[in-house]
């Protein structure tokens, strides 16, 4: 009996000490509901929802959101529920979208693609297939950064390099661009000024699309060849070794999940075999495309080319950029802490060196949106921001259509 008084009471203490945004639920429709859940979601469940906002402010921009959506509107839906996943401060922290969602947003015809610190237009409708291979510059006079200034409360995001990729997610967004005030009307479409490989500069007024034909054009647009870009470029492989030449070897992981058919152990063991039987000059792990997935995926092979550091005399770099992200960033440190002769070659990665992560979901009860959210600090050594290059190369879009690897030409030469 008394067992069953402390079980009691301890359930008490927990139900007690949830957070509840005091709000009247009686009065609410579906959509405000949502917003509810999602926001004491957070506040319970997240590792630390508001360490970088103030939670009296929060509530007062969360209830403001309940109170916009007194009518059932999915474009003012999904902005609220961007704007809380915003208050996170976290990459991790993110808010999908559900049919209707889709169904009522303005869809640019293009599709955008980031490549280094360029969004490149890769594929497009018939009408604007001359704009493929260039790059967008500014949208109605603005640059990319006078965007992000200017929808940053849409943007989740824990570093400067994120806020770019953050800024990305929605850059095909119609509906977007008038939120933040950049056009008036989604009728008019927007002026998009592009730049050509040779830098020449043109501007275009490109018309929105509603979503049966964006999702006709993604199946069926026209889309850049990329036959003539490097072999070091990923394709659809999760993981591979690239030999190159006789001096040297890469392990190209692009991504820390798991491919269907395919283990990564026996690929790491085999690399590790090879680096240890051959002359190599220089071993590269290449985590330049790697956008996370599960931690503990690298370490085997890290630890085996540490014991094989003690036997064997080769350079050991390290190729990043901005797509490495979460997991991968976490394996780019186990790198850095326990090889320190190894050299980042690149550009700053997108993820942060200790961050908020260990990803987790949950569906808001109406809508089923899904919301992704961190249960779990990753604290390398207090050290924030994205991990910086020893050696700074920027992955440009020219050089991927002359076939070439700059990064990883400079290791070579």
């Amino acid at each position: 009996m008394r067992k069953a008084i402390v079980l009691v009471l301890l359930f008490s203490l927990l139900f007690s000490s949830c957070y509840s945004l005091k709000i009247d639920k009686s009065a609410l429709n579906e959509n405000q509901e949502d917003i509810l859940y999602m926001f004491n979601a957070l506040m319970n469940r997240h590792k630390d929802f508001l360490h970088d906002e103030d939670r009296e402010n929060a509530e007062i921009i969360a209830s403001s959101l309940i109170e916009r959506n007194s009518t059932l509107d999915p474009i003012e839906f999904f902005f609220s529920l961007q704007r809380i996943a915003a208050l996170s401060k976290d990459s991790h922290t993110q808010s999908g979208v559900n049919s209707d969602i889709r169904r009522a947003l303005k869809w640019l015809p293009l599709n955008v693609s980031r490549v280094g610190n360029d969004f490149v237009i890769t594929g497009a409708t018939e009408e604007y297939e001359s704009l493929i291979g260039r790059k967008i510059v500014g949208w109605e006079g603005k640059n990319r950064d006078n965007l992000m200034d200017m929808g940053d409360i849409y943007l989740s995001y824990d570093n400067p390099v994120n806020r770019v990729g953050s800024l990305f997610r929605l850059i095909t967004v119609g509906d977007f661009y008038k939120r933040i005030g950049l056009i008036s009307s989604l009728d008019d479409g927007i002026l998009i000024e592009s730049e050509s490989p040779s830098g020449e500069r043109r501007e275009d007024r490109v018309y929105f699309l509603d979503y049966d034909k964006y999702e006709d054009f993604i199946k069926n647009g026209i889309y850049l060849d990329t036959s003539s870009f490097p072999e070091t470029y990923p394709n659809k492989s999760y993981y591979r070794t690239i030999e190159l030449g006789d001096d040297a070897i890469m392990f190209q992981y692009n991504s820390a999940t798991v491919e269907k058919g395919r283990w990564l152990r026996p690929e790491v063991y085999s690399f590790l075999n090879r680096v240890r039987d051959g002359n190599y000059k220089s071993v590269i792990i290449d985590l330049r495309y790697n956008q996370g997935g599960l931690i503990p995926r690298l370490i085997s092979l890290i630890d085996g080319l540490e014991e094989i550091k003690d036997e064997k005399d080769f350079n050991l770099y390290t190729l990043i950029g901005p797509l490495t992200f979460s997991a991968a960033v976490i394996n780019a440190n186990r790198i850095e802490n326990h090889m320190e002769d190894n050299i980042f070659v690149g550009m700053p990665t997108g993820g942060s060196s200790s961050h908020y992560g260990g990803v987790s979901t949950f569906s808001l009860p109406n809508s089923k949106i899904e919301v992704s959210f961190s249960h779990f600090y990753f604290n390398n050594k207090g050290i924030t921001g994205p991990i910086e290059p020893d050696i700074y190369i920027e992955e440009r879009f020219e050089d991927l259509l002359e076939g070439k690897d700059t990064a990883l030409e400079y290791i070579l030469k």
